[in-house]
């Protein structure tokens, strides 16, 4: 394996340095009568060779009310001085482009984040050929890969010293913070003077939320001060496993992405929340919520919460839930509910109020922790659970925060 992806690369590099990792498309003479006006019907007209559409769904702008990537694609296109046709070349490249098993790679999302790394038609190439066993490499490792300038070389080497069942998120984890594996490890040295941390993560992370620059120094905070252990859940019984498994924690960080603007809050270890469309059978909408449940924490839950925490849980201890709009939704709908409920007594929950990309705060003590979006506001609930150990009455917290913000877009 290592000598045959030794020699891809070498024909791949060879190439790019004739032809740039230029496509055809690339190579066309720039069209006149192209202007970024027309550009956006040409993006949305997209057509991969299996004859189904690219989507552009899955980003939240001030330039659109709806969850388009496209405006925010072009604007950063435009900021890095590509014409509308080499903007359209580079997505139509991308949303072509298949890993090791034939499955499409990038969505329109995915084509914007990784513009927005720099990450080129060549990285990508380069990037799509590494793989092992039966797992590929995904676009959300090629995202992270550009977050922090890790090459293609260097990727290989990971995965092939990793598991199979290797992650993303532990792919990350294992060359920032030290050697590594799926499921739970332990991220420090087990000193005993030390209080006990532990951080859950998504098995699947999209859009690389999760290892931004904030995320990586909190991990590493962590390491440091507290004896920390690390586990990925794919689903709620992994959640739960990897949460009966330590016991006298004073900090738990859970990670998933979250759905906020639909009225309820949940908390995925997979993909967040598939749309559901409108002309579709009740019995396809039902199917996709109970995949949905199984495959993530919400108000149903509570139970099982509060008797994980009172088996794990240290008295005064912190729980981070880093997922957007974790603290929406009513009470009986929302994850953060479950989770304030479920929380011991003198213990800290910190939850998110909407669509938050960083974290802040992580100077001092971790219970000033903030959660803040990319204009730079606050998006912070935090929740002082009572020495009895219950927020009462719960409809004060409720008709507080647990409906949804008015958004800034």
């Amino acid at each position: 394996m290592g000598k045959l992806t030794n020699t891809l690369y070498a024909g791949i590099a060879a190439l790019a340095i004739a032809g740039g990792m230029a496509s055809p498309a690339y190579a066309q003479k720039a069209d006149s009568q192209s202007t970024y006006g027309a550009l956006r019907p040409r993006l949305e007209s997209i057509v991969r060779t299996d004859g189904s559409k690219l989507s552009w769904e899955g980003c939240v702008t001030k330039r659109d009310s709806g969850t388009s990537c496209i405006p925010s694609f072009i604007k950063g296109g435009r900021a890095m001085g590509k014409s509308p046709d080499e903007l359209y070349a580079y997505a139509n490249d991308l949303a072509q482009m298949t890993d090791c098993r034939g499955k499409y790679l990038f969505s329109g999302a995915l084509i914007y984040y990784f513009q927005n790394r720099s990450g080129t038609v060549g990285d990508a190439t380069l990037f799509s050929f590494i793989s092992k066993g039966d797992r590929c490499l995904e676009a959300s490792d090629m995202l992270l890969a550009k977050e922090y300038n890790m090459g293609p070389g260097e990727i290989q080497r990971i995965v092939e010293g990793a598991s199979m069942a290797q992650s993303t998120p532990a792919l990350v984890i294992k060359s920032k913070l030290g050697e590594i594996s799926y499921g739970l490890e332990v991220l420090s040295t087990p000193y005993r003077n030390r209080p006990s941390a532990l951080i859950i993560l998504p098995a699947k992370d999209y859009n690389g939320a999760f290892f931004t620059q904030s995320r990586i120094a909190l991990f590493d905070k962590l390491r440091k001060s507290y004896r920390t252990r690390f586990g990925v859940a794919d689903r709620k019984s992994s959640f739960f496993s990897i949460m009966g498994t330590v016991e006298g924690l004073k900090f738990v960080y859970m990670a998933g992405h979250g759905e906020y603007g639909k009225g309820f809050s949940r908390l995925h270890f997979q993909d967040a929340g598939k749309s559901v469309q409108a002309k579709e059978p009740l019995w396809s909408i039902m199917e996709k919520r109970k995949r949905e449940e199984r495959a993530s924490i919400g108000p149903e839950d509570t139970g099982l919460l509060e008797k994980s925490f009172k088996k794990v849980m240290a008295k005064g201890g912190i729980i981070v839930a880093d997922s957007c709009g974790s603290a929406t939704g009513p009470r009986e709908l929302s994850v953060g509910n479950a989770l304030v409920q479920a929380a011991p007594e003198e213990s800290t929950v910190i939850m998110s109020k909407g669509s938050h990309t960083e974290i802040t705060g992580l100077e001092g003590d971790l219970k000033e922790i903030k959660f803040r979006n990319q204009h730079g506001d606050d998006l912070t609930f935090t929740v002082d659970i009572p020495p009895t150990g219950k927020v009462s009455p719960i409809e004060e917290m409720a008709g507080h925060i647990l409906e949804l913000p008015k958004r800034r877009d």
